[in-house]
């Protein structure tokens, strides 16, 4: 009688036990569904932001290379149009790729451009900065364009919020930049783009 019991005991112990695991491994697995949905949907990285952003950009650069960033004043001195810059920066950001630092820097820029013109009129050479695509800054972006596949990326450092991505283009003409990326809101996001060759 007494090994019986022992053994009903037992039973009902493990049996018990098993339930136990089983409700709260359920609950686990319950309260974890929006974390293994993340982990399923991460979001984009940094290389993953860039690549997307200059297809994007390819398909528009005709668009984004047309807004008329310069006029002039009644006396044929040269004028920057902010209207028209304000469009321009309004349009990059329907990319979805393009972080609101990005967009403060080159308000910045542009309005400092356009004091450097009040101060210093300007009527027949092409202002300095004017005479090239803003955002791969050249004169010849779409010869980069063409090559996206053919990009190489080196990650120069990183932490959860920033970014710091080496671009090399091989080939005769090789180009090189550095793609800083925020983490946002929306994801990654482009902050600021630099090249040796204009910073």
């Amino acid at each position: 009688m007494k090994i019986n019991n022992i053994h009903r005991l037992l039973a009902t112990s493990i049996l018990t036990c098993s339930l136990f695991l089983c409700f709260s491994c359920g609950d686990a697995v319950a309260h974890n569904k929006e974390k293994i949905a993340m982990v399923q949907n991460n979001p984009d990285t940094p290389k993953q932001v860039i690549i997307k952003f200059l297809n994007w950009y390819k398909i528009n650069l005709n668009k984004a290379n047309n807004f008329p960033f310069l006029i002039k004043d009644s006396a044929d001195n040269f004028m920057v149009n902010t209207s028209a810059f304000t469009d321009y920066l309004n349009f990059l950001e329907t990319s979805d790729c393009i972080s609101q630092q990005y967009i403060d820097d080159w308000t910045v820029y542009f309005n400092d451009k356009a004091e450097e013109l009040k101060e210093h009129p300007l009527q027949s050479d092409v202002p300095e900065g004017f005479d090239f695509d803003f955002v791969l800054i050249t004169q010849e972006p779409d010869l980069l364009l063409n090559q996206i596949d053919s990009i190489i990326f080196t990650p120069i450092s990183a932490t959860d919020s920033v970014a710091l991505i080496g671009l090399k283009w091989p080939g005769e003409n090789t180009s090189e930049y550095e793609f800083e990326m925020y983490k946002t809101k929306a994801g990654w996001q482009i902050g600021y783009i630099s090249t040796p060759n204009y910073d």
